[in-house]
């Protein structure tokens, strides 16, 4: 969706970034300290020599304070049962004048060209995350209430963008055609793991 580029904070040349896209980071920034973590050891055994994976849980009280020049944080939606809280323990590892960059994607599918009705599948499959997500306490949707948490927690300079992303390869341009050419195979191969759990657990 950046078109080529990695994130969109006007950082030159961070010392310190930590962000789920470590290994294309590090390539671009080798004089970077490039940190990655996760709750489970899914990461790569190949990357650059500045970039390192950490197995932790950003759901638990931050260690690191006045650390990093930049933090990425990326489609982190059904994960987080306390977001201002998880915006405030960025804040505090941001040194002064750090950034963060912040990407969710909407949990409602839109159309520019037609009218979803309310039993349309996109429609209905959003709801059903909606209530998924509320009864296990871990929202998915979240993008409208980014821009106020982050202000909440002290960022200031706060911008709002808002991309389109096409589904299936529809588009006349060749860049929308090609996102959602990828977007496509995104759902296709990732909806049932994404969903299937949360389901039945929480739906029956």
């Amino acid at each position: 969706m950046l078109r080529g580029e990695l994130y969109e904070a006007p950082v030159k040349n961070p010392h310190k970034n930590d962000s789920n896209i470590q290994s294309d980071v590090a390539e671009k920034h080798p004089e970077a300290d490039v940190k990655g973590i996760d709750v489970s050891p899914i990461q790569p055994t190949w990357v650059p020599p500045n970039a390192r994976f950490e197995l932790d849980d950003y759901n638990l009280e931050w260690q690191d304070i006045d650390k990093y020049d930049l933090i990425h944080q990326r489609e982190l939606l059904g994960s987080i049962p306390d977001w201002p809280k998880f915006y405030r323990e960025c804040f505090k590892a941001l040194k002064p004048g750090g950034w963060i960059d912040c990407s969710e994607p909407g949990l409602y599918f839109e159309s520019f060209y037609d009218t979803l009705g309310e039993d349309h599948a996109y429609k209905t499959w959003g709801t059903a995350m909606f209530e998924a997500g509320n009864k296990a306490g871990l929202s998915f949707d979240v993008a409208p209430y980014m821009k106020g948490w982050l202000e909440d927690a002290g960022f200031i300079n706060v911008r709002e963008r808002k991309f389109c992303c096409t589904i299936g390869k529809w588009s006349k341009d060749p860049w929308e055609r090609e996102v959602g050419v990828w977007e496509q195979l995104r759902l296709d191969a990732g909806c049932q793991d994404f969903c299937e759990r949360r389901f039945m657990n929480e739906l029956g």
